[in-house]
């Protein structure tokens, strides 16, 4: 028999059961940890050679409960018990309900779908591709979680990757008409008491523990909530939240089962998805090609000289006939452009290459203030044969540019979440284009080779097609 409980105390689920049923369980919920051979070689002893996500104890994060059951299940493992705490901590959505759409534009047919599910099961994790419109999909939630609640002084924390994104969806709020008050927390943005707060992660690492105003939010959404896998802070603190209601919004999670388990950890499992691929199908989204241009070096230095990842990257970005060949790539290319970039010295050297373009040229870095990218986003919008290169860590998520026909990747790597993310941004209809044009830029050396084929599989995955050319350089 399997017992499942929640501790409130710890925020967290818990398995009792015998010790050979706990071991199975745990080991089917854990992965090699890639990391421990090296963290030993430097002298870490303890580091252990697998990643769980049940602790020894059995404790576990809440939304795991559906994974965990579907494998129990599947192991004909059917005794299983719920307390009462469980059941209660898992009863957070709405029996019966009627959906209320106030705002000025009506909701797709999927936006509702997701909507329903969101609403009745209290919590969980919506992955609709991105351009799908989530952001409508989040103020029609929070609207109706509010009206639903029937709670005065309701409080909802809205969390988001970047300060750029904090002022487009309060400004994407304003322009739906909601009902409720926001307001931004970033930066020079004080908190405020409106009933909805919209914060930056960063942001909130350094400012939680000295607000007490988030442990007590009534609804936590979360938007790119797949950089829960990677930035600690943040699945620290929203572990600390005590509602139960907590959404997270995705274009698409990682393809890595762990980085998965602690998105379901800590919102729970997927309720609704909309991929990409049907999005266009369905005419949502503009169709896509890849065009891959994979550079011949007909001469470059032996492999002792530019051994090493960052020695190959070195020797790529500084390459005078390689920024050359993409200037005149770029030169021959209809319509504005979107050049991503993954390190600075790449960003500069292109720059230089590409300034004395007869058309506008934009290059947007961290360092860049959010107004600043606001501005030339505009200026994309409303002219059609603008360059901008920007680093991919600033434009990959969350931006929205719909007069954007073509984007050239020129060492994008071989994540998948960024790619599919940047490939987002130019998914969006304008009457200006048929559809989107990837052009991705590849060399014949090593590391670039090895991340090209990572990149192929993410677009035969995606169902996006693709064709190869060389260019001697």
């Amino acid at each position: 028999m399997i017992q499942i409980d929640y501790i409130p105390t710890r925020r967290m689920a818990k398995l009792v059961t015998d010790e050979d049923t706990m071991s199975f369980i745990r080991n089917h919920f854990s992965v090699k940890n890639e990391g421990a051979f090296f963290a030993k070689k430097k002298g870490h002893r303890f580091v252990k050679d697998r990643k769980y996500a049940i602790t020894p104890s059995g404790l576990f994060q809440f939304g795991m409960y559906v994974e965990i059951v579907k494998f129990l299940v599947k192991s004909q493992i059917t005794d299983i018990k719920y307390t009462d705490n469980f059941k209660t901590y898992l009863k957070c959505g709405f029996g019966e309900f009627e959906i209320v759409n106030n705002l000025i534009h009506e909701e797709r047919y999927y936006q509702g779908d997701g909507l329903k599910a969101a609403l009745t099961k209290g919590r969980g994790i919506i992955e609709h591709g991105t351009g799908a419109g989530k952001s409508l999909l989040q103020a029609l939630l929070i609207d109706n979680f509010i009206r639903l609640s029937g709670k005065d002084n309701f409080k909802c924390l809205l969390i988001v990757p970047g300060t750029s994104l904090v002022a487009q969806l309060h400004s994407d709020f304003s322009e739906y008409g909601v009902s409720f008050s926001h307001s931004m927390w970033s930066g020079k943005n004080p908190l405020q008491d409106t009933t909805v707060v919209i914060c930056n992660t960063e942001n909130l690492t350094a400012k939680f523990n000295n607000s007490p105003w988030i442990k007590d939010v009534d609804l936590a959404v979360v938007d790119e909530c797949h950089g829960v896998n990677t930035d600690a802070n943040l699945e620290k603190w929203l572990s600390k939240i005590h509602t139960p209601n907590k959404y997270g919004f995705t274009g698409t999670l990682s393809d890595k089962v762990e980085d998965q388990w602690k998105a379901f950890g800590m919102f729970g499992g997927v309720i609704h998805q909309k991929k990409s691929k049907e999005l266009r199908d369905e005419g949502y989204l503009t169709n896509v090609s890849v065009k891959i241009i994979k550079f011949i070096h007909t001469s470059k230095p032996p492999s002792n000289e530019i051994k090493g990842y960052l020695k190959e990257m070195e020797y790529i970005y500084n390459h005078e006939g390689r920024n050359d060949t993409i200037r005149k790539l770029s030169n021959n290319i209809k319509g504005n452009q979107l050049i991503m970039v993954n390190h600075l010295l790449q960003g500069d050297n292109l720059r230089d290459k590409l300034k004395d373009n007869t058309n506008d040229l934009f290059y947007i870095t961290g360092e860049m203030p959010v107004s600043e990218r606001f501005g030339v986003i505009k200026k994309m919008e409303e002219s059609d044969n603008n360059t901008t290169i920007s680093m991919s860590k600033i434009f990959s998520t969350g931006i929205n540019i719909k007069n954007l026909p073509n984007i050239m990747l020129v060492g994008l790597g071989k994540g998948f979440i960024r790619l599919v993310q940047t490939i987002g941004r130019g998914l969006r209809l304008h009457d200006n284009k048929e559809k989107l044009t990837i052009i991705d830029v590849y060399d014949n050396m090593k590391y670039s080779e090895r991340h090209m084929e990572k990149r192929k599989e993410i677009y035969e995955k995606e169902s996006i097609s693709w064709k190869e050319v060389e260019i001697n350089i």
